[in-house]
């Protein structure tokens, strides 16, 4: 249309006659296209505000899943994503303060995520360490296994109080949906401000971080617990491949106590003792003068075998998979359960530090 006029007027002049209807006609026209075209810009521009307020909410919501971040809220937050994703481009002012916004308010949810992740890491690990002392109890005969005492009753309410437990917290998350809903969109201050508070929240994280490294699980099991009773307490906060494989160790140690035959042997000896040395290599920690042939022999057939007979990663997870075997393992004498159980400690130590 625009170049239509620049020709219009490079037209010579008209017999008087036509000139004026020509005009106003080729007028009339390029209104009607000019007005068109801003009416689709007027469109566009409301539409891509529109996307502007969702976009904000969205950063708003992923914020507030940031306060649990729990499993539920992981797959809300994947949503959030790829809808946010899937938006229109913004107004030029807020191309790139949006996407800005929105990256800080994913790294806070990913933050808080893997923070849930190290709690129930520790979580996880007490209550095995916990379930292991069981295990040496029962082997060395201190206590008895008794199965629970619990009265079926109480345990159908326990379930029941449960499954409340869990109506309530879903009933709280969609009247927190709906107050949301009706907060209306989220400003660019609101925003910055709850940046902040997370910043701050991310600081107070990392100072209590040494904290929950060495947090315990600590469970009223109540004085007339049985064995049973106590195992269950603490085997609810334990991955189920874990359980399957400590229980074989617990299964042995009533099967032994109720044969009369003793738990211990030399061969399992000789096993807890070379997973002490595997760790106090790799963990660059000394071996004890009476296991150093056994070290060195080790070393040798691990040359032997080649590159691909690798010891076990040093990583945190390879540590965390060596003291589940640990604590799976069969027990070891009482003569020397202590000194063993001294040096992998020793190592294991070593080697998280």
């Amino acid at each position: 249309a625009k170049s239509l006029q620049a020709a219009w007027k490079t037209c010579g002049p008209a017999s008087r006659k036509d000139d004026r209807q020509l005009w106003t006609e080729f007028n009339e026209l390029c209104g009607q296209i000019f007005g068109k075209h801003r009416e689709e810009k007027r469109a566009q521009f409301k539409a891509s505000m529109g996307h502007v307020d969702r976009a904000r909410e969205i950063i708003k919501t992923i914020r507030q899943l940031s306060r649990n971040a729990s499993d539920k809220d992981e797959n809300s937050f994947n949503e959030l994503q790829d809808e946010f994703r899937n938006l229109a481009e913004f107004p030029e002012k807020l191309k790139r303060s949006l996407p800005k916004d929105f990256r800080a308010a994913c790294d806070s949810f990913s933050n808080a995520r893997a923070k849930q992740g190290r709690k129930q890491q520790v979580t996880e690990m007490a209550s095995m360490r916990e379930l292991g002392r069981v295990c040496e109890q029962l082997e060395r005969g201190e206590v008895e296994w008794q199965e629970s005492q619990q009265a079926p009753e109480k345990v159908v309410d326990k379930a029941a109080e449960e499954s409340a437990g869990e109506k309530t917290s879903d009933s709280g998350e969609a009247a927190a949906t709906e107050i949301q809903a009706d907060a209306g969109p989220v400003t660019e201050s609101e925003v910055k401000n709850e940046a902040d508070t997370d910043g701050m929240q991310n600081k107070s994280d990392e100072n209590t971080k040494e904290e929950i490294a060495v947090a315990d699980v600590k469970v009223d099991t109540g004085a007339d617990s049985t064995s049973s009773d106590i195992w269950e307490s603490f085997a609810a906060s334990v991955p189920k491949p874990w359980l399957k494989r400590i229980c074989k160790r617990r299964d042995s140690a009533i099967s032994c106590i109720k044969n009369g035959n003793s738990p211990f042997n030399e061969e399992q000896d000789e096993v807890r003792r070379m997973q002490c040395i595997r760790l106090e290599i790799i963990s660059d920690t000394e071996t004890p003068a009476e296991d150093k042939a056994l070290r060195m022999q080790y070393q040798l057939e691990q040359l032997q075998a080649g590159p691909d007979s690798a010891l076990l990663g040093s990583d945190a997870n390879s540590l965390r998979e060596h003291e589940i075997d640990w604590l799976c393992l069969p027990p070891a004498s009482p003569a020397i359960a202590a000194s063993l159980e001294q040096r992998f400690r020793k190592a294991l130590g070593q080697k998280q530090a």
